[in-house]
């Protein structure tokens, strides 16, 4: 049994896929979808610029209840949305028990530039993790 499924969110294409993922087995297991943003020290808005993410909090909380996580907000399901200051993986991890996941699902390692500054956000959640972690990859 699987009541909460928890969905790290974004703005990428990898990001994009795992909500959708999460999506469709939370209709199929009417289970509780969680989604969660974790706001590090840098944020690439739409344009792929990169700032600093402090100054831009209230954009980035904009974005992600009404844009990223529309599809959620659209499916009718019974979902939370949650946003925390931190690096994706802690926040995830720490939020694991918080909210009772029973899965979390992940998009794979973007290619974005701020991918490309950190490790891999999937594979450090995947191995730490006490519950199971579906890693979902971006469409070709």
């Amino acid at each position: 049994m699987i009541p909460t499924i928890m969905v790290a969110i974004d703005q990428d294409d990898a990001s994009k896929a795992a909500l959708l993922w999460a999506i469709e087995l939370a209709s199929i297991l009417s289970a509780k979808v969680v989604g969660v943003h974790a706001c590090g020290l840098l944020n690439q808005d739409s344009n792929g610029s990169i700032t600093p993410t402090k100054g831009h909090m209230d954009s980035i909380r904009e974005r992600f209840g009404s844009e990223w996580a529309k599809p959620l907000s659209d499916s009718g399901l019974d979902y939370e949305l949650v946003l925390r200051d931190g690096n994706p993986v802690s926040v995830l991890l720490m939020l694991e028990s918080e909210v009772g996941a029973d899965l979390i699902v992940v998009g794979s390692r973007g290619h974005s530039v701020i991918g490309g500054l950190i490790d891999s956000t999937s594979h450090h959640v995947s191995e730490a993790a006490r519950c199971p972690v579906v890693i979902v990859h971006p469409p070709l």
